[in-house]
């Protein structure tokens, strides 16, 4: 049964949190709120799609250098990221 719909992940969590309720949630957003929110973790049963990530900015920014810089990072982080996954040797 659904209980609630929320146009972001955001609110989520909280809902969950104190509840009998059950959500699905990226690995990385799961694993953020976890302990601070006292949730359990645990792998869904079957595999789901990776998710894909997009940046988007206005043209005006294309070349302006501190957007070109901010973008570069980001991308860095998270290939980073997606080579750590740290979260996956935490679950049970």
């Amino acid at each position: 049964k659904i209980v609630a719909r929320f146009p972001t992940l955001s609110m989520v969590p909280f809902l969950v949190a104190g509840s009998d309720l059950v959500t699905i949630l990226p690995d990385g957003t799961a694993h953020f709120v976890s302990k601070p929110l006292g949730l359990k973790v645990r792998r869904l049963p079957m595999n789901t799609p990776k998710l894909r990530f997009a940046m988007a900015w206005h043209p005006r920014t294309d070349k302006s250098p501190p957007c070109i810089w901010l973008r570069e990072r980001i991308r860095v982080l998270y290939e980073t990221w997606e080579k750590e996954t740290p979260w996956d040797k935490d679950l049970l």
